[in-house]
C-alpha cells in the first residue's frame, strides 16, 4: 500500500481529529480507467473528506491528491482508494451513513452528523449509483 498517515493532529476545543495522508515517494498509484499502475506526475490542491468520527470528535482525512501519467490515458487524477472521485466524504463514512439512514429520517441523520440536507442527498445519489453499477456487473475502482 503506497499511502501512509504523514501525521495527525487533534483539537479538542473544536473536537477534531485532522489526518494527513501522504504517498510513498516514488510509489506507483492506479490509473482510475484502466487501472495500470503509472509514476506520479505531480500533485493538486489539498482536499479534505470527512471520515468517521473518532471518540465523538468529527474526523478529517487531508491529502494532495496526486495525477499520474498514464501511457495510455495521459495526465489524469489518481485513484484516491478511501472516497469517490467527487466526493467530500471518506467511503467507510458514506457506507456507515447509509446504513444510518435506513433506520432513522433525514432530518434526524442531519442534526446527528452536522451535515447539510444537499450532503446528505449527494451521499444516497453515490450510493444508488454504486448499486446500479454492481447490478450492471461494473466493480468500482
Amino acid at each position: 500500500m503506497p499511502w501512509k498517515i504523514a501525521r495527525v493532529s487533534l483539537d479538542t476545543v473544536k473536537k477534531t481529529v485532522e489526518i494527513y495522508i501522504a504517498h510513498e515517494k516514488g510509489s506507483k498509484l492506479l490509473c482510475p480507467i484502466c487501472r495500470k499502475e503509472c509514476m506520479v506526475y505531480d500533485h493538486l490542491k489539498e482536499r479534505v473528506w470527512r471520515d468517521l468520527d473518532s471518540i465523538e470528535f468529527m474526523t478529517f482525512v487531508h491529502a494532495d491528491p496526486p495525477r499520474i501519467s498514464c501511457k495510455e490515458h495521459g495526465i489524469i487524477e489518481a485513484v484516491m482508494p478511501w472516497t469517490e472521485k467527487r466526493s467530500r466524504f471518506t467511503m467507510r463514512f458514506e457506507t456507515r451513513s447509509i446504513r444510518m439512514l435506513q433506520h432513522m429520517d433525514t432530518l434526524n441523520f442531519t442534526d446527528i452528523m452536522y451535515l447539510s440536507w444537499k450532503q446528505v442527498w449527494n451521499i444516497m445519489e453515490r450510493a444508488v449509483k454504486r448499486g446500479r453499477d454492481r447490478k450492471k456487473g461494473h466493480l468500482p475502482l
